[in-house]
């Protein structure tokens, strides 16, 4: 049954051009396993505070899979992902910096590893996650939407 009222093979079906919609709920007690703040509290909620984080996705295709419990070897499979799937034609649109990056209980207590938070995490993908110049210009040349030249 589809609360959302959205069903296999009708609607939405996450093909090119539609964002895919989606719900879930955070592990809280994986989170207190690995020694991390759930997104909630992060974001500066109560620990037992009910709350509802509303997101798109920005990509599409299959989902990254690290086959490696190295964490920096992971980061870097994360950030190549992030860049490397983007909807906006090699990112030449608008700069949208809020990301929710979504792992399972295995592969954050393998990043557990070797960043002690989340934040700590997120500076090593945002250090990591680059697109060379060259790929900035072209896309911003040839493959612009047309946002980044019309103000």
């Amino acid at each position: 049954m589809s609360r959302g009222k959205s069903y296999a093979r009708q609607a939405r079906m996450g093909t090119f051009g539609y964002l895919m919609p989606w719900v879930l709920a955070e592990d809280e007690e994986a989170c207190l396993r690995i020694g991390w703040k759930p997104h909630h509290v992060q974001q500066g909620f109560d620990w037992n505070q009910s709350t509802l984080t509303a997101a798109s996705a920005l990509s599409w295709g299959n989902n990254l899979t690290p086959a490696t419990s190295d964490p920096a070897k992971i980061v870097e499979l994360m950030a190549w992902d992030a860049v490397e799937k983007s909807q906006l034609a090699l990112g030449s649109g608008p700069r949208l910096p809020a990301r929710i990056v979504l792992i399972t209980e295995c592969v954050a207590r393998n990043l557990a590893g070797g960043y002690a938070s989340k934040e700590e995490l997120e500076k090593a993908l945002v250090l990591t996650a680059r697109r060379p110049a060259y790929e900035r210009a072209y896309g911003n040349y040839w493959a612009n939407p047309g946002s980044a030249f019309n103000p």
